[in-house]
């Protein structure tokens, strides 16, 4: 807990003290309810980076369906969509060699790709048959 915290949370105990005090449950229940609103925000905060983009043939630019893409050191990929299309959800945050594969394709690797927290990236593959 920092320094800020916990002057927040000392102002609101005072506050709570206050309208006690005063007999006003109602204004100490929506004071609550608004206080555990914001500090209830940070939770939902993001934690983890995406990424996201589409493989195609090079020679014919025709997307790729189901070629493979992950992120090297982990078990974290997916496969491609009917429209060359991929998503990878809730990767931690640091810097990953990503590859791309199909069978009858010379593989394709993109080193240091930095994923940073709720920040999408792109990157799009062009496989060689």
């Amino acid at each position: 807990m920092s320094i800020k915290d916990a002057s927040n949370y000392t102002f609101y105990f005072r506050l709570i003290k206050v309208f006690h005090k005063q007999n006003h449950p109602s204004v100490l229940i929506y004071t609550l309810l608004v206080w555990f609103c914001i500090s209830g925000s940070s939770l939902l905060a993001g934690t983890t980076g995406k990424i996201t983009g589409i493989v195609r043939d090079a020679s014919t630019e025709e997307p790729l369906i189901g070629a493979n893409i992950i992120i090297e050191g982990t078990s974290i990929g997916a496969a491609t969509d009917i429209e060359g299309r991929y998503i990878i959800l809730n990767i931690p945050p640091g810097v990953y060699e990503v590859k791309s594969m199909m069978i009858g394709y010379t593989s394709v690797r993109i080193m240091r790709i930095k994923i940073s927290i709720d920040v999408t990236t792109t990157l799009h593959f062009q496989l060689q048959p």
